[in-house]
């Protein structure tokens, strides 16, 4: 698929796909340090590859809409920063990752993404690479699946000294299983202030997104993601890993 040309009023982006918008991005150089105004230094794939933990095919295939990323925070990331100027943008090509997921989840006859849609992890999964634990995996599953229906919460503590691997196994859980979830969230929860204060954090437009991620009241933010909780269906579950926690928003069951 031949690159799109840098210049592109924001009517004529609302109506291409999510792996125009990508390429598009990645063309005219779209960086945390630039400006909507000013094109940067153009993406490869291989470069985009390297800060995403992917390689080079699956970038090629998300530029030429073969495949579909499983979630598009990391890329926002990548792309936008926290930088205020590219606001528009962020929310552009989230929309348009939803519609390409939602599309792609219509065409296998599952009416359901694959993946969940969200996911704020502290690192990507190492994938086979991660060998040792499927018990340890197959137990955890079996106690995060307690409970049934939409009303459901149940949760799993991890615990042991620092450095044993608890946060890597929540991990690999999280990626393993996300097709049970719609959201894969992170948190520090030092102290329960910490708790809150992190909470709130996940209304920001790298992770939720919400209208209130502007609120200067903390109380504001953290009503917010909650509020976002609930109106999510399925069950909430939660592990404490020492002092982190990870919140898995699960999918509805009936």
């Amino acid at each position: 698929m031949a690159s799109i040309s840098q210049q592109a009023s924001s009517d004529e982006r609302a109506h291409r796909s999510f792996a125009r918008l990508l390429d598009w991005h990645l063309t005219r150089g779209t960086r945390p340090t630039g400006d909507a105004d000013t094109p940067g230094r153009q993406w490869t794939n291989k470069e985009l590859a390297s800060h995403l933990g992917n390689d080079e095919r699956t970038i090629r295939n998300w530029r030429t809409g073969r495949n579909v990323p499983p979630e598009v925070v990391s890329i926002e990331r990548e792309l936008f920063g926290d930088n205020p100027g590219y606001a528009a943008w962020r929310a552009e090509l989230r929309e348009a990752h939803r519609a390409a997921r939602a599309s792609e989840a219509a065409q296998d006859g599952t009416g359901a993404p694959k993946w969940a849609s969200i996911i704020s992890l502290p690192y990507p999964s190492l994938g086979s690479l991660f060998k040792g634990r499927d018990e340890f995996l197959a137990d955890l599953h079996a106690s995060l699946s307690r409970g049934s229906g939409r009303t459901a919460i149940v949760g799993s503590a991890l615990y042991g000294l620092g450095g044993i691997g608890k946060t890597r196994a929540a991990v690999e859980y999280a990626f393993a299983h996300q097709h049970d979830y719609t959201a894969l969230l992170f948190v520090i929860a030092e102290t329960p202030e910490a708790l809150r204060r992190n909470l709130a954090a996940l209304a920001g437009p790298l992770v939720l997104n919400l209208a209130e991620q502007h609120a200067t009241e903390e109380d504001v933010r953290l009503k917010a993601v909650l509020d976002w909780l609930k109106r999510h269906p399925g069950g909430f579950s939660s592990w404490t890993t020492s002092i982190r926690k990870m919140l898995l928003r699960k999918r509805k069951t009936c």
